[in-house]
């Protein structure tokens, strides 16, 4: 994991430290499961062939700073036309963590009724377990995304979230 640029290693605190070597490890550990996955087995989905073949450019990058709501995101861009539908989007390979620490994690993160709206459905795990749901949460945003074109922003959200929560639902097997 990379710090965002113009932050030291020095410039975090011991919390952020701690959080930052825990989240890189989980990191390596996601990676690892995806490539493990045998070539033909019923686990190998066209995602996971999409993963395998561009898990190195992904980049996971620790921003110091919080962002209100946000653990992590994927910063995809799309443009839309004047009715407000998306007639362009740029999909990222960035995975951003927002000035988490483990405190973060320190019990089971629920589905609130909001979240389940915006199309989330699995609950974020405590400890390292959690580390593990959001990396698998944030790498499924970096492949087979849902197809943004003709959509609103909100019903593009909804649909990719819930996308994202089936791939964490079948990583945790």
């Amino acid at each position: 994991m990379e710090l965002e640029q113009g932050v030291n290693w020095s410039d975090l605190s011991a919390e952020q430290q701690e959080y930052v070597k825990n989240q890189s490890s989980m990191n390596t550990h996601a990676i690892g499961e995806i490539l493990a996955i045998p070539p033909g087995s019923k686990l190998e989905t066209e995602e996971i062939k999409q993963l395998k073949s561009n898990y190195s450019n992904i980049s996971f990058i620790y921003n110091k700073n919080t962002l209100s709501g946000v653990l992590a995101q994927v910063p995809h861009e799309a443009w839309g036309d004047r009715r407000g539908l998306i007639n362009r989007v740029a999909f990222s390979n960035e995975i951003h963590f927002f000035g988490l620490t483990m405190s973060n994690f320190s019990r089971t993160q629920t589905v609130t009724s909001e979240l389940r709206r915006a199309g989330y459905h699995q609950p974020v795990r405590a400890g390292k377990r959690g580390l593990f749901d959001l990396v698998n949460h944030e790498i499924a945003h970096t492949v087979n995304q849902t197809n943004a074109i003709g959509k609103t922003g909100a019903d593009f959200r909804k649909l990719e979230e819930s996308r994202a929560d089936d791939f964490l639902k079948k990583m945790r097997r």
